[in-house]
């Protein structure tokens, strides 16, 4: 679900370059949680695992995600 949201983001408010997307992330990690049905705790895990695999880059509240066909291959 997590996935989901950041593609979804991503394209609806992007600052694309070179196929990557880059947007600002709005919402806490509870707001977020709160969103997708899953705690704070899951949705910090989550986005701290998917920057350790290199699926996306944060940098205070800028996320990049620099392939998001990988991203979409989370979502099945």
């Amino acid at each position: 679900k997590l996935a989901s949201v950041l593609l979804d983001w991503g394209r609806s408010e992007t600052f694309e370059e070179g196929g990557k997307l880059e947007f600002h992330l709005r919402l806490s990690h509870e707001e977020i949680g709160a969103l997708i049905g899953s705690s704070r705790e899951t949705v910090t895990r989550l986005l701290n695992d998917f920057r350790r695999r290199g699926l996306v880059k944060i940098k205070v509240t800028l996320v990049s995600v620099p392939d998001p066909e990988i991203i979409k291959t989370l979502l099945s």
